[in-house]
């Protein structure tokens, strides 16, 4: 049986523009999105835990096996909380206040500071930390050899330490019910905060690549003009970075 509608605009809500209507299908398809990144990061993570708790049977470097599988599975764990923060606000705007004025996306905005959206935003900037952290730890590690590693790893600590301060701040305005992530009084926070952690990564990016690059140039100088680098070149370049 085939159905036949004579005008699907009348389907339409009468108090949304086109840009509410844009909104209203990014909000639902990047909630849609967010599932699919999950569900990429559980399977990653179902494979790190395998090997990492093999790893601990086996007695080999126990304590780094051990905090990373319990790094890896607070992160996971703090992504599908996130992910459940999501869904519900989106459940909320579209089904249980669907008359809501303006359309799910004017919800989602106005119902920022609800206990449901606030968990989401909490653990946004938890995981964020715990990331910017691990960079940090990772340029340390490399640089762990020289004489004063903690001089390298100086900056980026303060900068870290600023985009945490940042990042309290934002989640302390957008715990007011009037406030959000784009209330004039957040903005500027939020865009401090981010150049913080993009300028974090970029730097401690281009730290680890340099140590590297060096490794790989002296490993060469060591084994040969003409060595190819296999699994065992990349083992014996992270062992001389941290030379």
């Amino acid at each position: 049986m085939n159905a036949t509608t004579p005008d699907s605009a009348l389907w339409r809500p009468t108090d949304e523009g086109s840009i509410d209507f844009f909104n209203d299908a990014a909000n639902l398809v990047g909630t849609c999105l967010t599932g699919f990144g999950y569900g990429i990061a559980f399977t990653l993570y179902c494979l790190c835990a395998t090997k990492l708790w093999a790893q601990l049977q086996s007695n080999n470097r126990h304590r780094q096996a051990l905090f990373m599988l319990v790094y890896t599975t607070v992160l996971i764990i703090c992504g599908c909380l996130y992910f459940a923060s999501a869904v519900r606000i989106v459940q909320d705007g579209y089904v249980t206040f669907r008359n809501f004025p303006g359309g799910p996306y004017a919800y989602t905005v106005f119902a920022f500071s609800t206990p449901d959206n606030y968990l989401g935003l909490v653990i946004y900037f938890l995981v964020n930390w715990m990331t910017d952290a691990l960079l940090i730890w990772r340029v340390y590690v490399l640089f762990g050899g020289k004489r004063y590693p903690w001089a390298v790893i100086l900056f980026p600590c303060v900068i870290y330490f600023a985009s945490v301060a940042m990042g309290l701040v934002v989640i302390v305005e957008d715990s007011h019910t009037t406030e959000s992530f784009w209330s004039a009084l957040a903005i500027p926070f939020v865009l401090a905060y981010y150049v913080l952690t993009t300028s974090l990564t970029i730097i401690c990016t281009i730290l680890l690549t340099y140590r590297l690059l060096k490794a790989r140039e002296r490993y060469i100088q060591a084994m040969g003009k003409f060595v190819r680098l296999g699994w065992s070149g990349h083992e014996n370049m992270l062992t001389l970075a941290r030379l």
